[in-house]
């Protein structure tokens, strides 16, 4: 009865009310929010509560309208719309390859260089998969942090050599304040997702957000 009418409202009024995004600090710095804006700008009466997370919520039980991440998830409630690619590329500051020896591979990065690594994910099965590793990794010379703006704050001041996606640091590579170490080396494609709940019936605010994102991104 909500839905149906929630639907006859929809059908003779403009979209308004509040719509909750979640996403990862690592998308704080793409074209993603730019969009959020362009939208804001076309529907003045939709307004958004942000929420930064870099692990998944429950979507459902937090009334989260719309999650961003990345990689696959597995609940069959939840829709999961692939945006765009994504891929990890390890990069320093000119600075810090300035006063050390510059890495000529992965494994040197992680043998003989302060690496910044995050806390959040499990970084050895993390380093594991991607380079199919098979002995043990140590981590003990490594800066952790539970912060990817911090990791990006530290790689850029030439604190370290980081694993960072491209789609947060194109520009700093662009304009050389980051050098891309192994431009040769490409790690696993990874998925930027849109995920929202399966519903009987979505909103008109939902929709529309929807299919603006997803005519920009959608592939």
């Amino acid at each position: 009865v909500n839905d149906a009418e929630q639907a006859l409202k929809d059908d003779t009024t403009a979209a308004s009310g509040k719509l909750v995004l979640s996403f990862p600090e690592v998308q704080l710095r793409t074209p993603l929010i730019k969009l959020i804006t362009e939208f804001s700008g076309l529907y003045r009466d939709i307004h958004f509560e942000l929420r930064v997370s870099n692990t998944l919520d429950n979507i459902i039980e937090e009334g989260i309208d719309f999650a961003f991440r990345i990689g696959k998830i597995e609940n069959s409630r939840l829709t999961a719309n692939t945006l765009f690619p994504a891929h990890l590329v390890c990069v320093a500051s000119p600075e810090y390859l300035n006063e050390f020896t510059t890495p000529t591979s992965f494994s040197d990065v992680i043998d003989q260089h302060k690496m910044l690594l995050p806390t959040y994910v499990n970084i050895r099965e993390k380093i594991n998969q991607l380079l199919n590793h098979t002995e043990a990794i140590s981590l003990q010379d490594t800066h952790l942090m539970n912060s990817e703006t911090a990791i990006f704050d530290a790689v850029m001041q030439g604190m370290g050599v980081a694993a960072l996606l491209d789609i947060s640091i194109q520009p700093q590579i662009d304009s050389g304040e980051l050098i891309h170490l192994f431009p040769e080396l490409t790690f696993p494609r990874q998925d930027v997702c849109m995920i929202y709940h399966n519903r009987d019936y979505m909103p008109k605010k939902m929709r529309l957000f929807k299919e603006y994102i997803k005519q920009e991104y959608l592939l």
